[in-house]
């Protein structure tokens, strides 16, 4: 079975394995996690796709980071039916998937787990002296401090012609985001890299106060976008997805 929408562009492989939905950065797309879709070690992995990111680009952008989650909340809902559910997101798709799992556990359907990277606790300060209403100059000064992106890129007209547009809105929204103190059920499990000029460890932990079950936080070597750069990433995330389950009575750990 292979359930596809736009919101899922590569569809929800599978039968009755768990399911993991993966929410991308800032200026992202479902495109960029393509390698990761599919049935994996007993996981199915779907990456989301936020209006006007990507496959959706001729759609309008969601006002919000609650917008963006309501609209998710509704497919993942609808879509999973009865499989365990996870979710995960760096960086921006960190505080999308968490506010997701709040509708989720809203309409009483359970998370088994959220696993954030690259973005400290909705109630941290952000880091960054960038903000969008500075304009694209800025935002290219900004992309260079983050790292991640070749320089060719950056410097490419059309490249930055399609990009910088909904790399500005998605830091708008994040600028309008209001954390409104509340907690999840879902265990979370927090990934941060050692020299992300964004976002501190410290700031990782504090993931710990929005949940009322288990929290776990893991370092890993390089900078914000180590998720995407480090070739043993993935196969750590879908570690940690087994671990969560693992201690909540789930499935073994044969695969690994």
């Amino acid at each position: 079975m292979k359930i596809a929408n736009r919101c899922f562009p590569f569809g929800i492989s599978g039968e009755k394995e768990p399911l993991l939905f993966c929410f991308h950065h800032a200026g992202g797309n479902a495109g960029q996690l393509r390698s990761w879709a599919g049935v994996t070690k007993g996981i199915s992995v779907v990456p989301v796709e936020y209006a006007g990111h990507g496959c959706r680009m001729r759609e309008k952008f969601d006002c919000g980071i609650c917008d963006i989650a309501k609209e998710l909340a509704k497919e993942i809902a609808e879509k999973a039916g009865d499989r365990k559910i996870f979710i995960y997101g760096h960086s921006l798709g960190s505080l999308i998937a968490y506010e997701t799992v709040k509708l989720l556990e809203m309409m009483n359907v359970e998370i088994s787990g959220l696993i954030v990277a690259g973005r400290g606790a909705p109630f941290d300060k952000d880091f960054s002296c960038f903000r969008s209403c500075m304009g694209r100059e800025a935002l290219l000064d900004e992309m260079r401090r983050l790292g991640g992106m070749d320089e060719t890129f950056l410097n490419d007209k059309g490249f930055m012609d399609y990009f910088a547009p909904i790399i500005l809105n998605d830091y708008a929204i994040h600028e309008q985001y209001e954390f409104d103190n509340s907690c999840v059920c879902a265990p979370i499990c927090a990934h941060c890299a050692r020299n992300d000029v964004d976002t501190s460890p410290e700031q990782m932990a504090n993931w710990a106060e929005v949940t009322n079950n288990y929290f776990e936080e893991k370092t890993f070597d390089g900078g914000h976008f180590f998720v995407l750069e480090l070739d043993d990433y993935f196969d750590t995330l879908l570690k940690t997805v087994r671990k969560i389950d693992s201690i909540n009575g789930g499935f073994s750990d044969e695969n690994e």
